[in-house]
């Protein structure tokens, strides 16, 4: 049974059963196989693949990976077997893999209580009250997977450079401007200064999405800490020794980042967060890198500091 896929895709998917037998392949398997296709259906995983790779016209380093797949008892009822033609990068695989595994845990929860619903409304034991908690769960799980959604979208987007003079001052501003009730709420102070007029080569948004992202992650790290101390953060900009960047230099007073996160904190889906998708920081670093800058981070007991380097 082929999954409908109307889209082009560059992924092999393959849904197993518990005893590895194929039970469901993707457009691109269908593709592949051509009039095969169907036979494929109850074939042990290792012979379905080989067919594969047979059937594949020119030479190629075929790679697969495979993931459980979890009902809402937490239990394996089958597997998801991934393919990468060697037009994905290593780096796409990782990607991709790891963007199937963030989906799983948020639809395995959507699943569990629907039947749990669906199970009380059978036995007529529907309390309203439970059903609005239950239902509230279930457009939170579904929230996330937006988000998730619309993170990797960004993430994988191409961004459009933009060569034109941005003047710095407004775009922190801009900045400051949208971040400032949450600031409030959470009872952190920024302190910012900025005399001279600092310009850059980039795009105004993507500036102000990179100034947002971290200045938010930053907020978060207070409020995970439990701080009872004054929470401050402060915004500098200042030019290389070469002149040929300015440096947008953001630092806190916050809990700091352990070494073994700080050396994953650029990754794509790395997160410490419960509900995080990773992407923020590396959309963030993919954005800095494409207008020709660059992005580094130190941190310590004391704080952290995150520079950010835009050419003039």
């Amino acid at each position: 049974m082929a999954l409908k896929e109307e889209s082009k895709s560059d992924v092999l998917a393959l849904v197993l059963d518990t005893d590895g037998r194929v039970k469901k392949y993707n457009f691109l398997v269908s593709k592949t196989l051509n009039e095969d296709a169907e036979s494929v259906i109850g074939k042990k995983v290792d012979e379905v693949i080989e067919r594969i790779k047979d059937n594949i016209e020119y030479e190629i380093d075929m790679k697969f990976t495979l993931e459980p797949l979890l009902n809402n008892k937490e239990e394996i009822y089958g597997h998801l077997a991934l393919g990468f033609r060697a037009s994905i990068s290593e780096d796409s695989e990782v990607t991709i893999a790891s963007l199937a595994h963030e989906f799983k845990n948020p639809l395995t929860n959507i699943r569990g209580m629907a039947q749990l619903i669906k199970l009380k409304l059978n036995n007529d034991e529907c309390n309203c009250g439970e059903m609005i908690d239950y239902l509230k769960k279930l457009i939170n799980e579904i929230d996330y997977l937006n988000i998730l959604a619309n993170d990797f979208l960004e993430y994988k987007k191409n961004t459009k450079l933009d060569d034109s003079k941005v003047l710095l001052n407004d775009v922190i501003e801009e900045t400051l401007f949208l971040i400032e009730q949450e600031c409030e709420a959470e009872e952190v102070e920024i302190n910012y200064t900025l005399k001279q007029k600092r310009y850059v080569c980039c795009s105004f948004e993507h500036v102000k999405q990179v100034l947002l992202n971290i200045i938010k992650n930053a907020i978060e790290a207070f409020d995970d800490a439990n701080n009872t101390y004054d929470k401050k953060i402060k915004i500098e900009v200042k030019p290389t020794a070469d002149k040929d960047y300015n440096t947008i230099i953001i630092s806190d007073n916050g809990p700091g980042i352990k070494d073994e996160v700080l050396a994953e904190i650029f990754n794509p889906f790395y997160t410490t967060k419960d509900y995080g998708t990773g992407l923020g920081l590396s959309t963030c670093k993919k954005i800095v890198e494409e207008h020709g800058g660059k992005i580094e981070v130190n941190s310590c007991e004391e704080g952290t500091k995150f520079m950010v380097y835009l050419p003039r």
